[in-house]
């Protein structure tokens, strides 16, 4: 961890990402150190290039990387708790009482998948050292890009290997890798497709309480690969995949008698943020030819926008906003179709979205104003990656046009976003590439 203003001295970070490692295993008895993140020490062994990779083959590279990076059973409950504590906490595509179960037998199980899966979260809870990434976290994550080959040339597909690709994509969004990010929720789009995760299956009438976790694990690994391409999306500036399939308009967000569907109620909410995201993708990158089907559907999405924003404000206290995924994909839906539409020139839509438009940079800017008043209050590990986008776009925004709204300076709000950004790039690493861009436009 470093202050703030150690950021703005960083080296181009696009440049660091591209440099290789060179990796190898050490044997299995040598596990990693008690250090939280010396562990992260990737390996390399490769099949022999002379025979066909085979399943035993891709279970020992794995296994052993898993040995030499996790070792011991303590240190596989701590990083699974430092991540059910934190990522899990918004974006809950696990399970912990099925992961738990598992980890208890993993030292024996033949299950590769899984052992990738913890590795996986173990990079998730991994944040930057100083101004950029440890050298052993980015040739982990390179490592766990390579197993993923692995598996899929061995097949078949997994949820887990689905879970997987979900929380690379995380870290790819997360730690400036936008286009890696892309390219991965493409693959892991048609992945989930091929599994059947987006086919509405029927609730049998005889369950047991495991079949039920899975079932609705499962469904959530869905909402994750729909939520997470819209977001990749977001941050190249299209629309999302093409390729896709809708899932059901209903969202179930009951609870059973057992009480499962409840834990994803928050996530359902950010499921149905992600939809309004996507449909002012679509209004931005793919408009009808006709001007007034398009007037009419902006205002619908400007009515649907405040109607949601409204509804999550009343069930969340203020200092719980920063740490809320859904409002910040609204706020970053609200920003950019005030933008596009002011680009356009469309004067009723621009007034009416400019509104919803004030009253999200407003929002950000009280966020900001509040916890760099007492930064000690915000707990990093918490924080969803979407936020970055919102106040990144908040500030272009302001940026492009410092006389938006009248009853603020933009200057001074540029200013305090891009401080905050610094801030949260002691988790994110891609605050700190925000930061760059924004001086870019000045």
């Amino acid at each position: 961890m470093v202050s703030a203003h150690a950021v703005s001295k960083a080296i181009p970070l696009r440049s660091y990402f591209r440099l290789g490692r060179a990796c190898r295993y050490e044997p299995p008895e040598k596990t990693a150190t008690s250090s939280a993140h010396s562990g992260l020490a990737p390996s390399g062994l490769l099949p022999d290039p002379s025979r066909s990779i085979t399943f035993q083959d891709v279970f020992e590279i794995i296994h052993a990387q898993f040995m030499t990076v996790i070792g011991t059973n303590s240190r596989a409950l701590q990083e699974a708790s430092i991540y059910f504590n934190s990522v899990h906490s918004w974006f809950p595509i696990l399970d912990p009482t099925l992961y738990y179960k598992q980890l208890s037998s993993a030292w024996d199980l033949q299950r590769p998948e899984f052992l990738l899966l913890s590795l996986s979260m173990l990079l998730s809870n991994a944040h930057p050292d100083g101004t950029e990434l440890s050298s052993q976290a980015l040739a982990l994550y390179t490592s766990i890009k390579g197993f993923i080959g692995l598996l899929d040339s061995i097949g078949p597909i997994s949820l887990e290997l689905i879970q997987i690709r979900l929380l690379i994509t995380l870290f790819e969004s997360g730690h400036g890798k936008p286009q890696s990010a892309y390219m991965t929720m493409g693959s892991t789009l048609r992945a989930a497709i091929a599994l059947g995760l987006d086919k509405d299956r029927p609730k049998p009438s005889h369950t047991s309480p495991e079949q039920q976790r899975k079932a609705e694990e499962e469904k959530r690994v869905w909402w994750g690969v729909m939520i997470m391409d819209r977001y990749a999306a977001l941050d190249m500036c299209k629309r999302g995949s093409e390729f896709r399939i809708m899932a059901s308009t209903e969202i179930d967000t009951s609870s059973d008698k057992d009480g499962f569907t409840t834990i994803s109620c928050p996530f359902s909410m950010l499921l149905h943020a992600s939809r309004i995201l996507e449909q002012v993708q679509a209004h931005v990158h793919d408009p009808t030819p006709q001007d007034e089907f398009n007037t009419t559907e902006a205002m619908q999405i400007v009515s649907t926008l405040r109607s949601f924003k409204a509804l999550m404000k009343e069930s969340l206290p203020s200092e719980a906003e920063i740490y809320n995924p859904s409002l910040a994909l609204c706020e970053s839906a609200s920003l950019i179709l005030w933008c596009h539409l002011e680009l356009r020139d469309k004067e009723l839509c621009a007034k009416s979205s400019k509104s919803t438009f004030g009253a999200a940079v407003g929002d950000i800017l009280a966020r900001t104003h509040s916890l760099e008043q007492n930064p000690s209050i915000l707990d990093l590990k918490r924080i969803p990656v979407f936020i970055l986008s919102s106040m990144y776009i908040a500030a272009s925004a302001l940026t492009s046009e410092p006389k938006a709204l009248q009853n603020v300076d933009a200057v001074e709000a540029v200013a305090m976003l891009k401080s905050m950004l610094a801030h949260l790039s002691q988790r994110w690493l891609a605050g700190s590439m925000d930061i760059c861009m924004i001086m870019s436009k000045f």
